[in-house]
């Protein structure tokens, strides 16, 4: 299996691939080889033992603010020897 893994990975490195021209093709069993060549993508993810399906969520946290609530930066570690806003330097 880690075979099939490695030649899908090398695969989807380069989009202008094509399955047929890899020798690495002729490694993996002839039923994944079908698969590849037929473009089978659950038909492989089940000799792979994957999911046939998947999915993507994001998820956005629950803010307080309104969207449309001014930029308020966070309190910023000063960096050393330059003044704070606000603090006069007398002379």
């Amino acid at each position: 299996m880690s075979e099939a893994i490695r030649f899908l990975e090398t695969l989807a490195c380069d989009p202008r691939a094509d399955a047929r021209d890899f020798e690495a093709l002729r490694t993996l069993p002839a039923e994944m080889r079908r698969a590849v060549l037929r473009r089978d993508a659950s038909g492989l993810a089940g000799l792979l033992g994957g999911r046939t399906t998947m999915a993507c969520a994001i998820m956005l946290p629950d803010n307080e603010e309104p969207a449309d609530a001014p930029y308020e930066p966070e309190d910023v570690p000063e960096e050393p020897g330059r003044p704070s806003e606000g603090v006069s330097m007398a002379a």
